[in-house]
Parts: structure tokens; C-alpha cells; sequence
């Protein structure tokens, strides 16, 4: 499978475990944390790269939403609370490289679940 296969079966709704399952067929998640720091940096160029040309594409045909001034995009994948994202009283969580982020927005954002 390559990434355009993975969204156009993609469901709209998913769970965080169908999400990474099937993207498990497009690349093995394992294996980023195997290869050499610049193997690492160029596929992080190639992804940022996917990531800033989609965003484009988006803009060029008018889905992107606004909310108060500033572009909102929507994400459905695991929340993955890198140096980026993650609050800065909270420490490194390596469980994240064997459960990809499945579960992880829930110890930052609690659980969507309501009684």
C-alpha cells in the first residue's frame, strides 16, 4: 500500500489502532527508530515535505477552516507528544515508541468518553 491507497481507505471514523494499523501497511513504524540519524532527517524532509504541499493543496481549493484569524486543521491520527507538542513540566514517555501514540492524548487531554 502506498500513502494515497492508505487515504482513500482510510474510514472517516477511526480508532487510533485502525489509524496506525493501516498505516502500518504503508511504512513499519518500528523501523524509524532503527535507521541512522540521517536516514531519520531525510525521511523527517520527506514527511514535512508531504505535509507542507498537502497543507497547500488544501489552501489552494479552499479547505482550510478559519477560527479567529488562524488556520485550523483537522488531525484524526494519535496524538504522539514529541518536543514539539508535549507540555514542558512533562518528561519523555518511550512508551511511545512501541504503542506509536495510541492512548497517549488521553494522559494529556484526558479521555473524549463522557458518561
Amino acid at each position: 500500500m502506498n500513502l494515497l491507497d492508505f487515504a482513500k481507505q482510510l474510514p472517516e471514523e477511526c480508532s487510533e489502532q485502525e489509524f496506525v494499523d493501516l498505516l502500518k501497511q504503508v511504512i513499519d513504524l518500528g523501523a524509524i527508530q532503527k535507521l541512522s540519524r540521517k536516514e531519520r532527517d531525510a525521511l523527517f524532509d520527506a514527511v514535512q515535505y508531504l505535509t507542507d504541499f498537502v497543507l497547500f493543496v488544501r489552501e489552494a481549493k479552499g479547505e482550510v477552516e478559519m477560527r479567529e484569524g488562524a488556520p485550523m486543521i483537522d488531525y484524526r491520527g494519535p496524538f504522539i507528544p514529541n518536543i514539539l507538542t508535549r507540555p514542558d513540566e512533562m518528561p519523555l514517555d518511550h512508551a511511545v515508541l512501541q504503542n506509536f501514540g495510541i492512548g497517549e492524548a488521553d494522559k494529556y487531554f484526558g479521555s473524549e468518553e463522557t458518561d
